[in-house]
């Protein structure tokens, strides 16, 4: 335009010799002409400034919906469940990271492949396969939302319980575009709802288990009671004498059983007695390989340290590991049993529990545990058998550790296992009896108070004291027993001990008896009974006021020897002051 407006200012140059001597007509023409130049300067001008904001509003437009874009991926990325999605066809569009490792199917490898051989799911019980999504959806015209839960099977047929729901995706039209699926790994969700649920049965069992157990060890008391008894008038009848014994016997494993489900069922809190571990070691061995085609070797010291143990907790955890033992070895073998002192902080780098400690091992030639499972055998409810509960190993390393010892293993898988315990030992003496040798019967008998709510037991109790010598008298709660020892101090005429049950339904118990008693007297000798095992006043006695424990069931023996050191330290007590 600026070329066109020149040439017509040369030509009225050339004709006129001046633009002032051409016809106002002319010029008139030459000035509309310029203004319209002028204004379509302006409009270019104009038109210019607005595409070049226009250009920058795309730009940035651009530059938002990449950000977005990037901010999206980064998302869908970052979330920890899984996203697929894909378009009217079924073909996937986007896999994000945590749907690539549950799959097994990468981005480059998934994206273009049909949803349904990537998102392969089957249903949790039949395990027949789902009808695949987008079909489903693109069926019911895009509106509904599918929640479901299944297995899903990835690339490399790994199994995972999943919890997936799938919709459509829509346009700004309404109109169905694609397909979205967000799912969740629960298999370990799951795992630990079905150990709640464990749990919870197992808190159910427990609490029938210690109902049973308190009725059973009351039977079994007046069983080991009256055998125990029989047994003292049977010196001249060996044979009689005999069967007795066995029936003795029968009914200490009845014990170990019932205090076995109690630890199961509670885990028990140990009533420690202070002993030699070797001959329960022995006594448990042989019981557990009863009828078994391994042969044992026992290599136990003689001299083994003392230590603090609940026997037939400690007889539990050597009959699991000798019975694990058997079991890896269906077509025989030797297993090896020992046990040693240790006199060290340490072992193969490990820290012991005290530096004086007995350790017993059990060592078999059976088919090994695989490296995989050993960070995991003491897991609760972890077995690599067929057939078990995952509870034999688990109970038996809570056992130890309620010791304040170590349970340990070494194992190979085909080169056989071997399970050490360690358990600190005890600056305290043997009993007497430990180990065979009776406590005698001291010259001077006591005068006794026994009160429980059980006619049976307490018949039974005043037969076996009246036979040792003792002068007894029965209370069937607690109140009856405070008003007795009342009664006796006052006729001058005091208790030597007293044996309280704790647990009186509808009256009072041993504990609330005892505070009363130690009322009136601060230095009674009283003792606390409870056919509960795991009651924890039985393993916390001397904080409840309580001189020692008798645990159900008990027979003429253990009752004998619970009372000759209790009044033995009561009479000591008195003489000192």
């Amino acid at each position: 335009m600026k070329s066109l407006h020149k040439l017509l200012a040369d030509s009225l140059e050339r004709h006129y010799g001046d633009e002032a001597a051409a016809p106002s007509a002319v010029r008139d023409l030459l000035a509309e002409i310029d203004a319209n130049f002028r204004e379509m300067e302006a409009d270019k001008e104009r038109l210019a400034s607005s595409l070049a904001a226009s250009s920058r509003e795309l730009i940035h437009a651009t530059e938002e919906m990449r950000a977005e874009k990037e901010l999206l991926t980064v998302t869908l990325h970052s979330i920890g469940e899984g996203v697929i999605t894909s378009d009217t066809d079924g073909k996937i569009t986007l896999i994000n990271r945590v749907a690539q490792e549950l799959t097994g199917w990468s981005q480059e490898d998934a994206v273009g492949e049909s949803i349904d051989h990537v998102f392969y799911v089957v249903d949790e019980h039949s395990g027949r396969t789902y009808e695949g999504p987008m079909s489903e959806i693109m069926s019911q015209a895009g509106t509904m939302i599918k929640k479901e839960t299944g297995v899903l099977v990835a690339r490399d047929s790994t199994r995972r319980d999943i919890s997936h729901s799938a919709a459509p995706i829509r346009n700004s039209l309404s109109k169905v575009i694609g397909l979205v699926v967000v799912f969740r790994d629960i298999t370990e969700a799951r795992k630990l709802e079905e150990e709640r649920l464990r749990a919870s049965r197992l808190e159910s069992v427990g609490l029938l288990a210690g109902g049973i157990a308190h009725d059973f060890n009351n039977i079994l008391t007046i069983l080991l009671g009256n055998l125990s008894l029989t047994l003292t008038q049977l010196s001249e009848h060996p044979e009689a004498a005999e069967l007795v014994e066995e029936g003795l016997r029968a009914g200490s494993r009845a014990v170990d059983l019932t205090r076995q489900l109690l630890t199961f069922s509670k885990g028990g809190t140990p009533i420690k007695t202070t002993a030699s571990v070797g001959d329960l070691v022995r006594e448990s061995a042989i019981f557990a390989l009863r009828g078994s085609n391994v042969r044992c070797e026992l290599r136990i010291a003689p001299d083994l340290f003392p230590v603090e143990i609940d026997k037939g907790q400690i007889h539990q955890v050597v009959n699991n590991l000798v019975i694990n033992a058997d079991q890896a070895m269906p077509d025989g073998g030797n297993l090896l049993i020992g046990a040693e002192n240790l006199v060290s902080w340490e072992e193969n780098g490990m820290i012991l529990p005290a530096p004086r400690n007995v350790k017993v091992f059990i060592r078999d030639q059976g088919v090994g545990i695989p490296d995989e499972a050993l960070d995991r055998i003491f897991d609760p409810y972890f077995t690599t058998k067929r057939r078990g509960t995952g509870l034999g190993l688990a109970t038996s390393y809570s056992i130890v550790k309620k010791h304040g010892g170590l349970l340990t293993v070494d194992s190979k898988k085909g080169e056989g296992t071997t399970f050490y315990i360690y358990l600190p030992a005890s600056d305290r003496p043997l009993p007497l009896d430990e180990g065979g040798a009776k406590v005698p019967i001291e010259g001077r008998r006591g005068h006794l108070l026994i009160m429980d709510d059980e006619e049976p037991i307490l018949a039974l109790v005043d037969k076996m004291l009246s036979h040792l010598g003792y002068r007894v008298d029965l209370a069937r709660d607690g109140g009856e027993a405070l008003s007795l020892y009342c009664q006796a101090m006052e006729e001058d005429n005091p208790y030597d001990v007293v044996i309280l049950d704790l647990t009186i339904p509808g009256g009072m118990g041993g504990c609330e008896a005892a505070l009363r008693v130690l009322e009136v007297d601060p230095q009674a000798a009283v003792i606390a009974s409870s056919g509960y095992s795991n009651d924890p006043v039985m393993s916390s006695y001397d904080e409840y006021g309580f001189r020692a424990v008798l645990t159900k069931p008990y027979d003429l023996d253990q009752l004998q020897k619970v009372l000759i050191d209790v009044m033995a330290d009561s009479w000591a007590m008195k003489a000192a002051r």
